[in-house]
């Protein structure tokens, strides 16, 4: 069994204290997302993505793995604003992926990106997309049927 395609990432989520941050926002709003000073390579993970299901409404929870290399990268602290934003949307998990990927790739123009969203099971189904600017980005373990993933916070 390999090793996990997420070791490697920081878990942001316990860093809410450290910046204090206030969240009033609840649909998706891109303006919050704010560009760090620094440039390079980052791994981010957090297990605060809740959106709901497009059709019954019911609630859906997640976690979100970010890779992103380039000149502009996000802040740790709009990156949680801007995931907490997704609480109020309506999509399938699909499109939260998609939305993601395609806010981030707009406005810092990364030279590589990858988002996956790994949901918690509702129904006996497992919907974990993965959206990525190269092949060799995606999650190798999630696309081989041979390998059970290794379970996430939320999974």
């Amino acid at each position: 069994h390999p090793l996990t395609d997420y070791e490697g990432y920081r878990c942001i989520d316990n860093q809410l204290d450290t910046y204090n941050i206030q969240i009033s926002n609840y649909t998706e709003t891109p303006a919050l997302l704010q560009e760090s000073c620094t440039n390079g390579e980052e791994r981010y993970c957090t297990h605060l993505l809740k959106s709901n299901c497009k059709v019954t409404k019911q609630p859906d929870w997640g976690s979100v793995y970010l890779y992103i290399k380039g000149d502009n990268i996000p802040t740790i602290e709009s990156f949680i604003k801007y995931i907490i934003s997704l609480r109020d949307e309506n999509h399938f998990h699909e499109e939260i992926c998609e939305m993601i990927y395609k806010r981030l790739s707009d406005m810092f123009h990364p030279d590589e990106l990858a988002v996956t969203c790994l949901y918690t099971r509702r129904g006996g189904i497992d919907i974990c997309p993965c959206r990525a600017s190269n092949q060799e980005l995606l999650n190798q373990t999630l696309q081989n049927h041979k390998y059970n993933d290794s379970p996430t916070f939320r999974r």
